[in-house]
């Protein structure tokens, strides 16, 4: 099928402990549904490939460690310290900010669905907890590797905060993205397209109103 709806509903809230919970459930039915997969990637309904199968491909076969095993894909952008509760142990430890995009294997999956219930962070962290909880479970001692997903840039002064302002892709977009290594774009509607947007600079004067 080209979609599935889970059977486990969960009412989210953005940046809440809830969508951390709804992506676990989402997972749990990946595996039982699709049990020879081997990788899980999450991704938004507003993302678009901007790379061929081909690149996505490559990018997770190159994803392993030194036994050879494949890693799990995280794009860290920051660390802290903070609370976690583990078993009813809670303790300081490393705190990792990632994007909310990434991709798992499926050693990794199995473990984070069968241990999570047993696992919070400190509700006090400020910013997004699914930013928060991924790739803090693991630890540092889990092994995983650095890589740009999907690709975003925050925009100072647009309407949209994504490079797709013009809903296409201007050519610096397009030299960013490859620098970066992304596979996919986010903020795109459904008449997004990848083929680059020339603009030409003029300047335009609007007089409104008599003398």
């Amino acid at each position: 099928p080209s979609h599935d709806i889970i059977p486990t509903l969960i009412k989210t809230e953005w940046g809440g402990v809830s969508i951390v919970k709804a992506t676990i459930e989402l997972l749990k039915h990946g595996l039982n549904t699709y049990p020879d997969t081997q990788w899980f990637l999450l991704l938004s309904q507003d993302v678009f490939p901007i790379k061929p199968y081909s690149a996505l491909k490559t990018k997770l076969d190159q994803a392993v460690g030194p036994t050879g095993l494949p890693l799990s894909l995280f794009n860290t952008r920051g660390t802290m310290e903070g609370k976690i509760r583990y078993q009813d142990r809670t303790y300081v430890s490393t705190i990792y900010k990632t994007s909310q995009w990434w991709a798992m294997t499926k050693k990794d999956t199995i473990k984070l669905i069968h241990s999570s219930s047993a696992f919070e962070l400190d509700t006090h962290i400020s910013g997004a907890q699914d930013e928060h909880f991924f790739r803090t479970f693991f630890g540092p001692s889990v092994k995983s590797k650095e890589a740009i997903l999907v690709y975003d840039e925050w925009l100072n002064d647009a309407t949209s905060k994504h490079p797709t302002v013009f809903n296409a892709l201007i050519d610096a977009d397009r030299q960013k993205i490859d620098k970066a290594d992304a596979v996919f774009v986010r903020k795109t509607s459904a008449v997004f397209t990848v083929t680059p947007r020339n603009l030409n600079k003029k300047l335009i004067v609007a007089v409104i109103g008599t003398e």
